[in-house]
């Protein structure tokens, strides 16, 4: 019997050690866990850009109408930003790099400037989640046919070269004859 009793005794004290060492590894997987989410999270946070672009149109324009766009730019960063847009003659934002293509696929080209254009526009300077809106009327500068175009723009966020470069949802605009 004292063998018997040796070996519950025994098995109890592995028992336990059993379960502290499971109670251990669960605490510790927990921290890795909540230390992985943090890190995820201040990457995140890190790699979100610090201006949204948002574009809008109307999605039907009749053939010869000026097909206007309403660009709105916010500052998502925590600190001020410089959201100043330069316009040319026709109401066309020139800061801006515009992806237009037509049904097709194929990208559009921007019609050349004319020589010795000036462009010129307010500064701009938006606080942190301030955002802004303006227009360009595309059409100025891009020739738009009957058909459908998808649209989409990009601006870096600084003038400093090399700077991330963000970009707009993309539209669906439908000139019609």
């Amino acid at each position: 019997m004292g063998s018997e009793f040796m070996s519950a005794t025994c098995l109890r004290a592995i028992a336990r050690r059993r379960i502290a060492l499971v109670v251990l590894v669960i605490g510790f997987s927990t921290s890795i866990a909540a230390v992985g989410q943090s890190d995820s999270s201040t990457q995140a946070k890190l790699l979100k850009p610090p201006l949204e672009l948002a574009i809008k149109a109307d999605p039907v324009v009749a053939l010869g109408s000026p097909v206007e766009m309403t660009v709105r730019t916010t500052n998502t960063s925590t600190s001020e930003m410089h959201a100043s847009a330069m316009h040319v003659r026709g109401g066309f934002a020139i800061s801006y790099t515009y992806d237009i293509r037509d049904q097709s696929g194929n990208k559009l080209e921007q019609k050349p400037f004319d020589e010795g254009l000036s462009a010129g526009g307010p500064i701009f300077t938006l606080k942190p989640g301030q955002s802004r809106s303006e227009s360009t009327i595309i059409s100025a500068y891009y020739d738009l046919r009957p058909g459908k175009y998808t649209i989409q723009i990009s601006k870096p966020v600084s003038n400093v070269p090399g700077a991330e470069v963000v970009k707009s949802n993309e539209i669906i605009v439908n000139v019609t004859p």
